[in-house]
């Protein structure tokens, strides 16, 4: 993988994560249940407050998987965009699931501060979390697709 694709990864992954949050942000607003992530990651290291390393962890991830979407938009042929919803949805099914092994790890759930999400935050959430992830990865998944085919 070049540098420049490298670049278009964490530029398209930095953009999707920003969509992904405002998506969040809003539904909140609109009165729908809070899907927290920023939260939960803003307690992981801290019981007793909420800091600002959940805003920098989610951007910093969000970045990061962009990098494999960008390698399997390589390898797999197709669009980008359907490609990325299809990886989004993949990309769910496997961090959704690892939430519930969060209070192993995380200070703000051993402490009581954060109400435990459960595998696809359905503990915290219902059946409202499990599809505000999906719908927020397969998100974060066509973003990317777009803007790699886009800039590349």
């Amino acid at each position: 993988m070049m540098f420049s694709e490298v670049f278009i990864a964490l530029v398209a992954g930095l953009a999707g994560t920003t969509l992904m949050t405002g998506m969040m942000l809003g539904g909140t607003r609109a009165g729908l249940p809070a899907i927290d992530v920023h939260g939960i990651l803003g307690y992981i290291t801290r019981p007793d407050r909420r800091t600002a390393l959940g805003y920098v962890m989610h951007w910093a991830l969000g970045a990061g998987f962009a990098i494999p979407y960008v390698i399997a938009f390589k390898i797999f042929p197709g669009s980008p965009a359907l490609l990325g919803a299809a990886f989004g949805v993949v990309h769910w099914l496997l961090v959704g699931g690892m939430f519930a092994l969060a209070p192993m790890v995380h200070a703000g759930m051993r402490a009581g501060t954060v109400k435990e999400a459960g595998a696809y935050m359905m503990k915290s959430l219902g059946v409202m979390g499990f599809f505000g992830g999906l719908i927020g990865h397969i998100v974060f998944g066509v973003t990317v697709g777009l803007i790699y085919s886009l800039l590349r």
